[in-house]
C-alpha cells in the first residue's frame, strides 16, 4: 500500500495542469489493485493490473467537475481457508462484467487544477464461473454466479498536462462495493444442482490512470 501512495505522490509532483475548455474525453489506460477482499471470507487474490479497459468523460466548471465512466471488468483468482481450519476449503474462479459510474470532483486549490478530491457512485454487473473443493460437505462442485452491485469510491487525483490539449490524470481511491449474488452449484460426482441468493461486501484500494483530450 505504501508503494501506491509513493507512486501517486511522485506523479502529482511531475506536472501542473491548467485548462480552459470544459469537456474531457479519454480512456482508462491502466489500473493497479492491491487485491480484492470480501468481508467475512478469506482473501481473494485477483488480477493485479488491467489495461485500456474503459472510457472516461469529465465536464469541468470553475471549482467542481462532473464525471462519468464505463469500464470492462475481468476477474480471476483463488480463495483458500487458513490451514488451521478443520474443514479445508479452496475455490478458483474467473469472470467478466462491466461497471458504470458517475461522480463529482472538487479542486483542492482555488484556480489551480493540480489536485482534486472526488467521489463516484455506480452499478456493476458481473458473471463468474469456477470450481470449489472441500468444506463441510467435502465434495467438489462447479458454480456459476451472476451479480448486480452498487459501488462507491472516494479518493484524490491530479490533472497533468502532457501535450497541448492532452492530459494525464492519476487517481488513488478506496472502493467499496455491495454485490447481490445469485449462485448455482452442481456436484461433479452427480446429483441435483442448488441455487442460493446472498449479498457480499468488497473493499480495496485502487490506483488508476486516465489519458484524456480536452475540447
Amino acid at each position: 500500500m505504501r508503494q501506491l501512495y509513493l507512486l501517486f505522490f511522485l506523479l502529482t509532483l511531475s506536472g501542473w495542469a491548467q485548462t480552459k475548455q470544459p469537456y474531457e474525453l479519454g480512456v482508462n489506460v491502466f489500473n493497479y489493485y492491491t487485491g480484492l477482499n470480501s468481508i467475512g471470507l478469506p482473501a481473494i487474490r485477483d488480477y493485479k493490473t488491467s489495461y485500456c479497459n474503459g472510457v472516461f468523460f469529465r465536464y469541468d466548471t470553475n471549482q467542481y467537475a462532473l464525471r462519468a465512466q464505463l469500464n470492462y471488468i475481468r476477474t480471476s483468482g483463488t480463495v483458500q481457508s487458513p490451514l488451521q481450519f478443520s474443514e479445508f476449503y479452496n475455490m478458483s474462479f474467473d469472470g467478466i462484467g462491466f461497471n458504470l459510474a458517475i461522480g463529482i470532483q472538487k479542486q483542492l486549490y482555488p484556480n489551480k487544477k493540480l489536485i482534486y478530491a472526488f467521489s463516484d457512485i455506480g452499478y456493476s454487473r458481473i458473471a463468474e464461473q469456477g470450481i470449489s473443493r472441500g468444506g463441510w460437505s467435502g465434495i467438489t462442485e462447479t458454480f456459476v454466479k451472476k451479480s448486480n452491485g452498487v459501488l462507491l469510491d472516494v479518493g484524490i487525483g491530479s490533472r497533468l498536462k502532457i501535450y497541448k490539449q492532452v492530459y494525464f490524470s492519476p487517481e488513488l481511491c478506496y472502493l467499496s462495493e455491495v454485490r447481490f449474488v445469485n449462485e448455482v452449484t452442481t456436484p461433479l460426482q452427480g446429483g441435483t444442482f442448488s441455487q442460493v441468493n446472498y449479498m457480499s461486501l468488497y473493499v480495496r484500494p485502487w490506483l488508476r490512470f486516465y489519458l484524456t483530450f480536452i475540447f
